[in-house]
């Protein structure tokens, strides 16, 4: 266990995967003679790098690989050659008594590079401390993220992953020497502090272990509903949806050619349902438009086209890619009665 190497693998074509040689292998005399442990890769300026954790003692080293990942060179001295604080060394599980410090995950975040390290406090439970860096090579300690003792038996933390969803994250930690589960812990992100919310077990089976997560950055989607337009379009009326701010605007700028008359622009926060769908409902009549985000929030406006026949509507993404899940549309009875020839009511 103490001489692990870690290892490639390379889907040639899609469904079929065929064994590389062995990225990286213990050193004979670095710091990584008794054994490559998990860590994470990053590109750095387009060069895959290698944060992993080296034995004995724990200490994180670095390598930097070529495009294809199968030639990598090992960088000495250690990145990070000793924790800053007094662990939970309680022995590791390596059997040596240095303490438990491994694990390395790496982010990129307003341009510099930030690290957690799983390991324990003593009397206080597993952690995962917090560095940055600007450039993977020399480290600053920030502090330790957050602290807790979680599952029946949390000396210290391995493999943490870190998820951030702006003011809000999520941590994945696994609590030795219970290893048995993965635990989760929601909460808000504030100067490299995690408060947490919630926690909970990521599997309630006892056969997922040392988890790894990747947080999918899709292509943001600045889809719209276009109304009240005019046949040559020079009059329109815009609902557009940003799901990169989560946000929807109602863009009155070219609603009406009359310049006497309101040409607002506002925008309100919609964020999508526990299925990822973004709802909103628009009710127009006459020169009233109604819309309403998700049930919470409504944006009026008032629409005064010139031009005869602007009646059009269309649905159209500008960027991204958007799935219509269902769209509907009624046609709004009068609320006036008509009125007959003879002036009686009907």
């Amino acid at each position: 266990m103490g001489h692990n190497p870690l290892g490639t693998c390379r889907q040639r074509r899609p469904g079929a995967w065929e064994d590389q040689p062995i990225a990286l292998a213990p050193s004979r005399t670095g710091p990584d003679a008794d054994g490559c442990w998990s860590g994470c890769i990053v590109k750095d300026h387009g060069v895959p790098t290698a944060l992993y954790t080296g034995l004995e003692p724990q200490r994180v080293c670095l390598a930097t690989g070529d495009d294809d990942l199968i030639s990598w060179t090992k960088k000495k001295p250690p990145t990070i050659a000793e924790p800053p604080l007094h662990l939970t060394g309680f022995p590791s599980i390596t059997g040596h008594q240095s303490p438990d410090f491994r694990d390395p995950f790496v982010w990129n975040e307003n341009d510099r590079w930030l690290m957690l390290i799983g390991t324990g406090l003593r009397e206080k439970g597993g952690t995962a401390l917090l560095y940055e860096s600007k450039e993977l090579m020399q480290w600053h300690y920030l502090g330790p993220l957050t602290t807790a003792s979680i599952g029946t038996d949390s000396n210290m933390w391995e493999c943490p992953v870190l998820l951030r969803f702006g003011d809000f994250s999520v941590l994945l930690v696994c609590p030795h020497p219970e290893a048995r589960h993965v635990y989760w812990i929601a909460g808000q992100w504030r100067a490299g502090n995690l408060s947490e919310l919630r926690r909970g077990k990521l599997d309630l089976g006892t056969y997922v272990y040392a988890a790894q997560a990747l947080l999918s950055r899709a292509e943001p989607t600045i889809c719209s509903l276009t109304l009240r337009a005019s046949p040559d379009h020079e009059e329109l009326t815009t609902i557009a949806y940003d799901s990169s701010k989560q946000t929807l605007t109602v863009d009155c700028t070219r609603s009406s050619l009359d310049s006497t008359v309101d040409h607002p622009v506002i925008a309100g926060f919609l964020a999508p349902d526990k299925q990822g769908r973004v709802r909103f409902r628009a009710f127009l009549d006459r020169s009233v438009l109604e819309v309403f985000l998700g049930e919470r929030q409504c944006i009026t406006q008032r629409l005064y086209p010139t031009r005869n026949g602007c009646q059009k509507l269309r649905f159209k993404v500008t960027s991204g890619t958007a799935l219509v899940d269902r769209m509907s549309v009624w046609r709004l009875d009068a609320v006036w009665p008509t009125v007959k020839g003879d002036g009686l009511a009907e």
